[in-house]
């Protein structure tokens, strides 16, 4: 008997995002977002206080997560920002008249 899976992949090799069935927007707990982002507790929260990650949601009084999509979007936020500084350093270089593999 074949095995399915429910989890929606994310481009870039990051690890799936858990999904269950019928469910449009899961919730990911902690352990699933650090596995996702590859960031632990203290960076995540970190960046939560600076306004750099997505809030969490309270589930319950003790309890919080993230919706993927929020998660999905910060993860193609940082590709972005990741790209813009290379082209900035790139131009930079270009503009100071260095090129490619000089110091």
């Amino acid at each position: 008997m074949k095995k399915t899976t429910n989890e929606t992949a994310i481009p870039f090799s990051h690890p799936p995002i858990p999904s269950a069935p019928g469910i449009v927007d899961p919730i990911l707990r902690l352990k699933d977002v650090e596995r996702v982002v590859g960031l632990k507790r203290s960076r995540i929260y970190a960046l939560m206080g600076t306004g750099e990650f997505p809030q969490a949601v309270h589930l319950s009084a003790r309890a919080i997560g993230w919706r993927a999509s929020d998660i999905q979007a910060w993860i193609n936020t940082r590709r972005l920002v990741s790209e813009a500084r290379w082209i900035k350093s790139k131009a930079a270089r270009y503009l100071r008249g260095e090129e490619d593999g000089e110091a």
